[in-house]
């Protein structure tokens, strides 16, 4: 069966030099054959066909209808083939592909869009598909075989089927609602939280970030109220515009200038927010692995692990 595609696949580049140059000599000439052997692969060609492609003259060789129509139809096929073939070579080089990336909505306060876009201009041939999705939904992509690369919160990931990246270490701050009281001060001591309204994550898109913030409370023999979840921190600052409580959120959302809110620094050190790229650990296709020099050679902190963690993770994600 291969053989027969080889030999037809071979008659078709011959008829379309053929039919380019119309004359035997000359395209035997080219494609670096005896003009018999052409003329021999051109009727297997016809008698395979059981059509007559070519008027042949002492003369001239003219095209019949059959063969304008086959000569079109090869062009299309050849033309699609050399395609077929350059796309794959560039895949290989790495010079085309998709890269399928998810992120915390967090992310989006660090360096990571200008990296996004450094990216684009760099490999616009790369396909760069992004999606917004907590930090569990991610590991489970990962695992699926539908992201390559994510840029989640690492703590609590103990699988050794992935390679972790140190990616952002920055400290928590309190949100507070512009004319709260808290709003007023310099710092916040954490017993001042006691009782008060607070809203935090959701426990399954951040359970292990959750737990920490009770383990930092309950160290302190505090009890905020928790009034409202929710999965990311978009969800959080709004809510906490709109007065529904204070929420502990990474340092760098400050930068969004969300209006009705004031952030605060607390007086006790609370606990880092990180934010890691995480991948399958395997060898990374040609353009994850662009990507990855990409980000890695923008990130101000040139990917240093994130406390406590190591290269492979070492399970499930909690």
């Amino acid at each position: 069966m291969i053989y027969l595609w080889i030999m037809s696949l071979r008659q078709m580049q011959y008829f379309a030099v053929l039919a380019e140059e119309l004359h035997f000599g000359k395209a035997s000439a080219r494609l670096h054959i005896a003009q018999p052997a052409l003329s021999q692969q051109i009727r297997n060609l016809e008698e395979q066909l059981d059509v007559k492609l070519l008027d042949r003259t002492s003369r001239k060789v003219v095209l019949t209808p059959a063969g304008e129509l086959y000569n079109e139809r090869v062009r299309a096929i050849l033309k699609d083939i050399g395609q077929a073939e350059n796309d794959v070579r560039q895949l290989f080089r790495g010079i085309c592909g998709v890269v399928r990336a998810g992120y915390l909505t967090s992310a989006m306060n660090t360096f990571l869009p200008d990296a996004v876009k450094v990216f684009r201009d760099v490999h616009p041939r790369i396909t760069l598909r992004l999606s917004n999705m907590c930090s569990y939904d991610q590991f489970e992509a990962l695992a699926a075989n539908e992201l390559d690369v994510a840029f989640a919160n690492p703590q609590g990931l103990r699988n050794k089927d992935f390679l972790i990246s140190g990616f952002v270490n920055e400290e928590h701050m309190l949100a507070v609602p512009q004319g709260h009281p808290l709003a007023l001060l310099d710092e916040v001591p954490l017993e001042k939280l006691d009782g008060v309204p607070m809203v935090t994550y959701h426990q399954r898109s951040s359970c292990k970030t959750v737990g920490n913030f009770n383990l930092f409370f309950e160290k302190a023999g505090v009890r905020p109220c928790v009034v409202q979840e929710a999965p990311q921190e978009q969800t959080i600052l709004s809510l906490v515009a709109g007065g529904v409580g204070v929420a502990m959120v990474p340092s760098s959302c400050a930068a969004q200038n969300k209006a009705g809110i004031v952030y605060v620094p607390f007086a006790e050190n609370a606990p880092k927010f990180q934010i890691a790229m995480v991948r399958r650990n395997e060898p990374p296709a040609p353009s994850l692995d662009k990507f990855i020099a990409t980000m890695e050679s923008l990130n101000p902190s040139r990917c240093k692990q994130p406390a406590g963690q190591s290269g492979t993770a070492t399970a499930a994600a909690e």
